[in-house]
């Protein structure tokens, strides 16, 4: 399998958060044109408490114009470390704070149009430190076999909290 190069790239929109590239690309001799997603990359928390139980946000997403149940989760900063960005991201949309962190993988979210890289960070020891959560936001304490029970019913449906799960499960 060859490895294409990226010969021409221009910018066409540059957003708040997201660029859009048309790319020029050379694969195998033949020349192929791309429109991609520059994103600066983010984190998804996994908040797991000593009783196995996994805390959730739900928030109002207006792409899909409806509420969504999703591991709290955010954008990374320029040059900030991962496991900062899941400190202050744990912090900011739940009011607690993790004694530990731990990066356990990352995924590409969709690497047919968009850069965007998800570090995946389990958060353990929790402790509620404020009452208040971010605007917008309610948050979720579910056992294990609930969580199951929602995946089946497809009633969690955020492709990075879809992941972050099934990889937990799989590997816990």
């Amino acid at each position: 399998m060859g490895k294409g190069q990226i010969k021409h790239k221009e910018t066409i929109f540059k957003g708040k958060l997201l660029h859009l590239n048309k790319l020029e690309v050379l694969n195998n001799g033949l020349v192929s044109h791309y429109e991609c997603i520059d994103h600066p990359g983010a984190v998804v928390v996994l908040p797991v408490f000593g009783d196995g139980s996994i805390m959730f946000v739900q928030q109002y997403r207006p792409a899909i114009d409806g509420l969504s149940i999703e591991l709290p989760a955010g954008l990374k900063e320029e040059g900030e470390d991962i496991l900062k960005t899941a400190k202050r991201e744990l912090w900011e949309e739940t009011g607690y704070k993790a004694e530990k962190l731990k990066l356990i993988n990352s995924f590409y979210t969709s690497p047919g149009y968009s850069n965007e890289r998800i570090e995946l960070v389990e958060a353990t020891c929790l402790e509620r430190k404020r009452e208040d959560c971010e605007e917008g936001i309610s948050i979720s304490i579910m056992g294990e076999e609930e969580v199951k029970t929602w995946l089946d019913k497809d009633i969690i449906f955020d492709g990075k909290t879809l992941l972050s799960l099934y990889y937990y499960f799989l590997h816990k």
